[in-house]
């Protein structure tokens, strides 16, 4: 199912399936339920609050795409706050994940980003471009042992 909010705050609950939740705007709760949900994280001005972001064998996925300005390991770093999964995109975005921590969001799977029209990834994807929040390209399966080190030594400084 797609679950569509408007601009003012919206909670939007899914079902068991594969479902799309997209806030559009205002100060929204997301709750995908069972299945492999995607959330949409638009431009639309808000904050946005995923309640239960599934990291299993069938897992969740949110959708930052919209934001050319995060297309890397490194953007999302300079973004995330410590302690807590909390994506600050800018100014007038936020992503919070409820009980989830930076270490259990690992996988490049659980996040689409930005890329240019026409961009034809080469077979050797490196860090900068695979990252720890990645683009779901499968040639940045490669980089992950990379990209567990460079995330072992953030936590280090951050939890030190």
């Amino acid at each position: 199912d797609t679950l569509r909010g408007n601009s003012q705050s919206n909670t939007l609950i899914g079902g068991d399936g594969a479902d799309i939740l997209d806030g559009r705007g205002g100060s929204d709760e997301l709750v995908g339920g069972g299945g492999a949900d995607t959330s949409i994280i638009g431009l639309e001005e808000g904050d946005v609050t995923i309640q239960d972001f599934d990291t299993g064998t069938v897992h969740d996925q949110l959708n930052l795409a919209s934001f050319p300005s995060i297309t890397s390991m490194s953007d999302l770093r300079e973004r995330m706050t410590s302690g807590s999964v909390i994506i600050d995109i800018d100014r007038t975005h936020r992503v919070r994940i409820l009980y989830r921590t930076p270490q259990e969001m690992l996988n490049p799977k659980y996040f689409l980003l930005w890329t240019p029209e026409g961009d034809d990834a080469s077979d050797e994807a490196g860090d900068d471009e695979c990252g720890w929040f990645s683009y779901a390209k499968p040639e940045c399966v490669d980089t992950i042992l990379s990209i567990v080190g460079g995330i072992v030594f953030v936590a280090g400084v951050f939890f030190g």
